[in-house]
């Protein structure tokens, strides 16, 4: 949300060298590299430059706040840049000071940040899925990978069929599909589960999990910020429901294969 563009590429640069050099150096720990989106040259730019680090395993990018909508071809190098090191796009979406820009009209109705809060990731990261898929990125970009994070995964199905029915009577308006949303959806994207989400009928989770299918949903805690999962709140929808495969795949491989991870 930077004005001055130059200024989120410089700092864009500096935080992705203070992380190798502060925190990743000397430990086994994988990361993700910022990039900001000003300027998709840059950002492209700068994917190849990481890309040369063992460890940086992918790329984080703030899906609050970029305009156009992260599917607009003028992000198109970015993407390429990020196909061609392997290297996958994780979308996180925030709820304070980008938020209020974003959606003005909403945040001056609201009185308690519980209500922004309960909203400001899944408009986000609607907003984000929605723009990507019309506008055929993953059509563009077979061999890229998509991640969301922290929105959970209850808004993932009504996006999955929503985007169906709206595709099948408007074809014309994403004319770069050669299949329905849902199946680039279920190939190419991943859903962290944090926040879960609390039902008052917990069996209900399990069927959730059921609908999105273990190989697209990954686990995330998001500790140790205030509204962080307890992991064995995962863990008892898993137990109660699925194999012991299954449940390690939502555990450990999902991640694995989804950011190549070799551990």
């Amino acid at each position: 949300r930077l004005p001055d563009s130059n200024l989120a590429v410089e700092l864009m640069r500096a935080r992705n060298d203070i992380f190798l050099d502060k925190f990743l150096d000397g430990t086994d720990f994988p990361g993700l590299a910022l990039i900001t989106t000003q300027k998709p040259d840059k950002a492209a730019e700068e994917i190849d430059r990481m890309a040369n680090e063992d460890q940086i395993v992918g790329l984080f990018v703030e899906s609050t706040g970029p305009h156009p909508p992260l599917g607009d071809p003028s992000y198109d190098v970015l993407y390429q840049a990020a196909e061609d090191n392997g290297l996958n796009i994780a979308y996180h979406a925030a709820a304070g000071y980008n938020f209020k820009y974003d959606f003005p009209l909403q945040n001056r109705g609201f009185e308690q940040f519980l209500e922004i809060h309960s909203l400001a990731h899944l408009w986000s990261q609607s907003e984000t899925l929605t723009s990507l898929i019309v506008q055929g990125v993953p059509e563009k970009f077979p061999d890229l990978k998509f991640t969301f994070l922290e929105a959970g995964i209850s808004w993932v199905p009504y996006m999955m069929w929503r985007l169906n029915k709206e595709y099948s009577i408007r074809k014309r308006e994403a004319p770069l599909l050669e299949r329905s949303p849902e199946e680039y959806i279920r190939d190419q994207f991943y859903f962290a589960s944090q926040p879960l989400g609390e039902p008052n009928h917990p069996n209900q989770m399990g069927k959730m999990i059921d609908i999105i299918g273990a190989e697209s949903l990954m686990f995330a805690t998001d500790y140790p910020h205030w509204d962080f999962d307890n992991p064995r709140e995962l863990d008892k929808h898993l137990r109660a429901t699925y194999s012991e495969a299954e449940r390690e795949q939502v555990l450990s491989r999902t991640a694995k294969e989804a950011f190549d991870l070799d551990i």
